[in-house]
């Protein structure tokens, strides 16, 4: 009785085993049948034993297809190198990952992003993700950021953006030169600690904080010094504007500056010459005036002359006809 009951006990228990396992099984094969990213499972020599449907809609082969092939088939040339190192890894470590090229069925190259781990010391599980379109979307604003960069390096006048804690995010080259710092040297660092003179710090600093505060809702114009990294004083003017994020938060700070240091200095030198002109001016002005009193008085004098000795005449005159009457 007991032995019966012993072997049935033991007949439900592996029953039991079984099933779990069974289970088990079902429940990974349904992750792996709809999963969203590919999953390949390959053999140690690179020859696929397994995949899911995601993996035939990336690569564009049937289930059929891919069980007949190897990694490298899925490879264009240039990827092959990079991808055997990576598998050698995964056989060797236990785990790999990287991003890679990878060739479709109908001959378009895709990108995509693998993680593989070692099941066994003959099976090894890849999931891929294709990032064939984030990559184009990324080396498209690669593009256009460097084409932007181009542009804002032709600029004649400083292009600067600023953070809300006024830290730099963006410089162009003749902001470079003109402040004497690599790009290095200067992005993320805080514009007012490195780059204006303790003179105008505070000053500009209350100015910037009322613009990203909302307390001042723009500043088109503004005019401050600059320090250069050799220490050299430069005036700049700027033209500001504020970005605000979809949120309609001020979000950055874009100014273009002038660097009109030069063009001050010849104003200051101009003013200064003009206005030694006007003395001398002022100075030979006086002097003639005073030369033409002189000659004004004299030619009275001259006048005063003639008209006294013309009196003098006619009494002469005078005199003269009254000696003859009297003869």
């Amino acid at each position: 009785m007991d032995t019966d009951e012993t072997t049935i006990n033991s007949s439900e228990t592996g029953n039991s085993a079984e099933e779990i396992l069974k289970k088990s099984e079902e429940r990974f094969r349904s992750y792996i049948e709809n999963a969203p990213d590919g999953i390949f499972i390959a053999d140690e020599n690179g020859n696929y034993v397994d995949v899911n449907p995601a993996a035939e809609k990336i690569t564009g082969y049937s289930r059929q297809e891919l069980l007949g092939m190897n990694l490298k088939q899925l490879l264009p040339e240039e990827a092959v190198q990079g991808s055997v190192e990576r598998f050698r890894k995964v056989v060797a470590t236990g785990n790999a990952s990287g991003d890679s090229l990878f060739k479709r069925k109908d001959g378009t190259i895709g990108f995509w992003t693998i993680k593989a781990v070692k099941l066994s010391p003959n099976r090894f599980l890849g999931f891929v993700n294709d990032i064939t379109q984030r990559r184009a979307m990324e080396q498209e604003l690669l593009k256009a950021k460097e084409t932007a960069e181009r542009y804002l390096n032709l600029a004649g006048s400083i292009i600067l953006s600023l953070d809300t804690n006024a830290n730099i995010t963006l410089i162009n080259k003749k902001g470079l030169s003109i402040l004497e710092y690599s790009r290095e040297e200067l992005i993320g660092k805080n514009w007012f600690d490195v780059c204006l003179p303790l003179s105008v710090r505070d000053r500009v600093k209350k100015v910037f904080a009322s613009i990203v505060s909302g307390a001042l809702e723009s500043l088109d114009y503004y005019e401050n010094e600059v320090v250069t990294k050799s220490g050299r004083i430069r005036l700049i003017f700027w033209y500001n504007t504020i970005l605000r994020n979809s949120d309609n938060e001020i979000e950055f700070v874009l100014s273009s500056g002038e660097d009109i240091t030069d063009r001050r200095k010849t104003e200051m030198e101009l003013s200064k010459y003009q206005e030694h002109l006007e003395e001398l001016v002022e100075d030979r002005t006086a002097e003639l005036e005073q030369k033409n009193a002189e000659l004004q008085r004299y030619n009275n004098l001259f006048i005063g002359r003639e008209f006294r000795i013309k009196e003098l005449r006619d009494r002469v005159k005078e005199l003269e006809e009254k000696l003859d009457l009297t003869q």
